[in-house]
């Protein structure tokens, strides 16, 4: 499973930017475009950037604090507990599907803000704090694949929710699937004065 990992996500690049033949002066289908964002989301908070890969693709490096999945076997039971933080670092490809229609249609596009097809890994470390037993989640590696939507909510600010399914693999658990939903607010940072 974790050779196949790199090759699809080799592949998800390759065919984002097969569709990057297009010149820079047509601007119809020039949408997407790089940005570095402060993230806030349901258990996390990190630094992203934004990288334009063709008209319609980007991939997404971010990297911070979250609180880990962490999931106890307790009495032959499973317990969810959000309350220990780690360090976590992802990739997230992603293909913005409508973002020409969207712009044709006179809707506001800035911040790549469209639906999107997208694929995320994330590795996290063990949690920083914490008394934690050996079947907690720790060290935990994962990959989701998910549809959203991000959309400009004001002035360098964004909103994105994406829902999907997801695969985990921890050291305390082993590996098993999960519904994957996220909502995240963003500020963009660096921006170019205009």
């Amino acid at each position: 499973m974790t050779k196949k990992i790199p090759f699809l996500l080799v592949l998800i690049i390759a065919a984002g930017t097969a569709h990057s033949q297009v010149g820079k002066k047509d601007s119809i289908y020039n949408r997407t475009k790089s940005q570095w964002t402060l993230n806030v989301g349901i258990a996390n908070f990190g630094i992203g950037k934004e990288v334009k890969l063709s008209p319609k693709t980007t991939i997404i490096f971010d990297a911070g604090v979250g609180w880990n999945r962490s999931v106890y076997k307790l009495n032959n039971s499973y317990r969810v507990d959000l309350g220990f933080p780690a360090l976590y670092a992802s990739v997230n490809p992603r293909f913005y599907y409508n973002i020409n229609k969207r712009a044709k249609l006179g809707k506001n596009i800035t911040n790549n803000a469209a639906n999107y097809f997208g694929l995320q890994l994330r590795a996290s470390t063990f949690p920083l704090t914490g008394d934690y037993g050996p079947d907690i989640n720790i060290g935990a590696k994962s990959a989701e694949i998910h549809w959203g939507m991000q959309r400009n909510i004001g002035r360098g600010w964004l909103f994105d929710i994406k829902a999907g399914v997801g695969v985990n693999h921890s050291g305390g658990l082993g590996t098993y699937l999960y519904p994957a939903f996220n909502v995240r607010f963003a500020k963009t940072i660096f921006r170019k004065k205009k």
